[in-house]
């Protein structure tokens, strides 16, 4: 897939995530300054904070496509084809004459080797 920024947009899973990583450093920060560290409430509520920011983080990135799975199945499966088929639209419509050459270099511009010399390598 060519719309990797559209697929998988890191920076709006990291955010939240970089949040709630924030909220438990400073929980247990809170929990070690008030001496909980050694006692069995301290671990306790550190075991809490922890499953309950890993279980929001989980849910923040998979309730859209479970909930559009489950209750809008056929507009998302709608969406995700048409996402798909102009991702292909959108790479025939970029075909830049000789992006292969610049990359790979392989010349695909010639439609057949009559008349062209043999490459030879050095």
């Amino acid at each position: 897939m060519r719309r990797i920024a559209k697929s998988f947009n890191e920076f709006k899973t990291v955010m939240p995530g970089l949040a709630l990583l924030t909220i438990s450093l400073i929980s247990t920060a809170v929990v070690v300054s008030l001496g909980g560290a050694g006692h069995s409430w301290g671990r306790t509520l550190n075991g809490i904070v922890f499953t309950v920011i890993l279980n929001l983080y989980w849910w923040m990135i998979v309730i859209k496509p479970v909930f559009g799975h489950m209750f809008m199945y056929d507009k998302c499966l709608k969406n995700f084809l048409e996402a798909v088929q102009d991702d292909g639209m959108t790479a025939r419509r970029q075909n830049i004459p000789g992006v292969q050459k610049q990359l790979y270099n392989v010349d695909n511009s010639m439609s057949s080797g009559v008349g062209v010399k043999a490459h030879r390598p050095v």
